[in-house]
């Protein structure tokens, strides 16, 4: 089972081959974004694509074409609406399954899961006054679907070590590396790099000023409004990840 837990910019990441876990968004966003479309231009680079279809370069982005962008991609595979947590089944050998609980209230369901799992939602860190400009304490760093599985691999002594992803270049997110095991990190939660989790090859704060660097690259600061942590910048990020996986 190829498996992609993502919500708003992070659909972006999915591939149609995976099943995607995503919970239900909620209406309560105003109905214009605080973007216009030529400042989200750059926004046709990625699977949702353009702005101008949905108002003029001056105009400001109504909200439905968020709705619209994710829902199309949601809708174009496998989708579960509901909430995904990755757990350790099994440390030796490493069996990694998620725990889906459906927002219709459901029963859950627990399935062992193939591949590398793919994460790319947001995570605790960003509800933090400039997120960007600090490196995250755990476990605030870690997304919530990706947390208890972290812990429990401590717990069990389980070696644990994340290494920065790049696409030509350019950074996309990054690996967690459980024993055999692997799990990705992109979208919004891949702009916020675990430094305690860090492998022994790999220097966090300059993994860190390369992600300060990026998000200025992908969503310059005259445009930044940080509406939802760096959307833009997100899907960029979560894009170039979807380009490595499909190569």
């Amino acid at each position: 089972m190829n498996l992609i837990i993502a919500t708003g910019a992070g659909l972006a990441a999915r591939a149609y081959d995976q099943l995607l876990v995503s919970p239900t968004r909620s209406r309560s966003t105003p109905a214009q974004l605080p973007v216009t479309a030529i400042e989200w231009e750059r926004m046709r680079e990625t699977l949702f694509g353009s702005p101008s279809l949905f108002a003029g370069p001056g105009e400001l982005i109504p909200v439905d074409a968020l709705f619209a962008w994710e829902n199309i991609v949601s809708a174009a595979g496998a989708c579960i609406d509901a909430r995904a947590t990755l757990l350790l089944a099994s440390s030796s050998p490493l069996a990694i399954t998620v725990r889906i609980e459906p927002d219709d209230g459901s029963e859950p369901l627990d399935l062992l899961v193939d591949g590398v799992p793919v994460i790319a939602t947001l995570c605790p860190h960003h509800a933090m006054p400039d997120w960007e400009s600090k490196i995250p304490a755990m476990p605030y760093a870690l997304p919530l679907s990706l947390e208890p599985l972290v812990r429990a691999a401590h717990a069990a002594n389980v070696p644990i070590g994340a290494e920065p992803i790049f696409v030509d270049r350019q950074y996309a997110g990054y690996s967690l590396h459980i024993d055999s095991r692997r799990v990705d990190v992109t979208g919004p939660a891949g702009f916020v790099f675990p430094a305690q989790l860090a492998a022994k090859n790999v220097d966090a704060r300059a993994v860190h000023q390369l992600i300060l660097e990026q998000l200025d690259r992908d969503e310059p600061s005259d445009v930044v409004t940080d509406f939802e942590h760096r959307y833009l910048a997100s899907a960029l990020l979560a894009t170039r990840y979807r380009t490595l996986r499909r190569e």
